[in-house]
């Protein structure tokens, strides 16, 4: 199990915890969801699933290991469980001082509810599965934790004893071939935001290599990024979800970060159009959430970070030496410009 958020979150007063357990019904996953959740708020409120028997049966223990109130849906109908849900979440805000929201379903259903409680003043979490999750959900929520299931090896069956000798003419079948070596160039090729050396989310890593068929499906991960000695850390050691390459100091990474950061100073047109995102959404001391500058900008398609040679808005707006960053490294980075004049004077243009 990998999750994608290695960063310290800051914590949250009172809490509400809404499970679909038609959707999120791996119960290591939500063992996940649930202990860092424990980690993100002074007091958990309301902790409910719902779903069909089935789905709650699967995460049985797991409710009762963290107190989770399991709600039935006696109808095999998955609105009714959505309707459910969204009927109880609502209530819980409107009766109770709920300061933020986890929904814990990759279901685009929940997308009017996270709407309406982020207009109520709630902070609105998702955790879902990565295969499960809707396209652009960090539009709608504060904070989106995708978690992918690393399947284990299936078990190599019994071996069977003959009976009877082999005959001597059998074929001696032949040697199995050498599993594939894989170099770090071909990692770093395959996902080229590690190439700084900054910790990237595990699970995005392992999806690239696997998309790339450097990595086997029911490969285990941990063990086979031990191959390359000190080339990559995964960290926390207990359950892994960030990934770093260690960097020459000497490199030739250096010149390559120093071309891209000299090309994005360069390119006034991109450094208007980022003023102007920030200058959309920033408060009174002129500072911006990057979450929104990166909402402002568009879609992926629209705007990429990696196609000026970066592998975040942050570490591209960190480069060009005209921003301002606040919280780096956390959920709550902001922006700033630290050029009035240009953002001004785009406005105008």
């Amino acid at each position: 199990m990998d999750l994608p958020a290695a960063a310290p979150r800051p914590a949250v007063g009172n809490l509400a915890v809404f499970i679909d357990a038609d959707n999120l019904s791996d119960p290591t996953a939500l063992d996940h969801a649930l202990l860092e959740l424990r980690q993100r708020a002074e007091r958990i409120l309301y902790k409910r699933a719902y779903g069909r028997a089935e789905s709650l049966k699967a995460i049985e223990s797991v409710l009762w290991r963290h107190g989770v109130r399991p709600v039935a849906n006696m109808i095999v109908n998955k609105v009714t469980t959505d309707s459910a849900l969204v009927i109880d979440a609502v209530e819980a805000v409107c009766t109770n001082r709920i300061d933020a929201v986890a929904i814990c379903s990759g279901d685009a259903d929940f997308v009017p509810l996270a709407t309406w409680l982020r207009e109520k003043g709630c902070r609105v979490f998702c955790y879902s599965l990565e295969r499960h999750i809707f396209a652009n959900p960090e539009s709608f929520y504060d904070d989106v934790v995708l978690m992918e299931l690393v399947e284990p090896a299936p078990p190599e069956p019994p071996s069977v004893t003959p009976l009877l000798p082999p005959a001597p003419s059998a074929v001696v079948p032949p040697a199995p071939a050498a599993p594939r070596q894989v170099t770090v160039a071909q990692v770093l090729a395959a996902f080229p935001g590690l190439r700084d050396g900054q910790p990237q989310p595990l699970n995005l890593v392992v999806a690239a290599l696997r998309q790339q068929g450097l990595l086997g499906k029911n490969t285990k991960t941990v063990a086979w990024f031990a191959q390359f000695g000190r080339a990559f850390a995964l960290s926390p050691p207990a359950a892994p979800n960030r990934i770093s390459h260690f960097v020459q100091p000497a490199g030739a990474a250096a010149p390559v970060a120093q071309l891209a950061a000299a090309r994005l100073r360069a390119n006034a047109p991109l450094l208007l159009r980022l003023h102007q995102a920030i200058a959309a959404v920033q408060d009174g001391g002129g500072w911006a959430g990057v979450q929104a500058v990166r909402a402002q900008l568009g879609s992926k398609q629209a705007f990429d970070p990696r196609a000026h040679g970066f592998a975040s808005l942050s570490k591209l707006l960190a480069a060009s030496e005209v921003f301002e960053l606040r919280a780096p490294g956390t959920p709550l980075v902001a922006v700033r410009s630290t050029s009035p004049a240009v953002m001004v004077s785009g406005r105008h243009g």
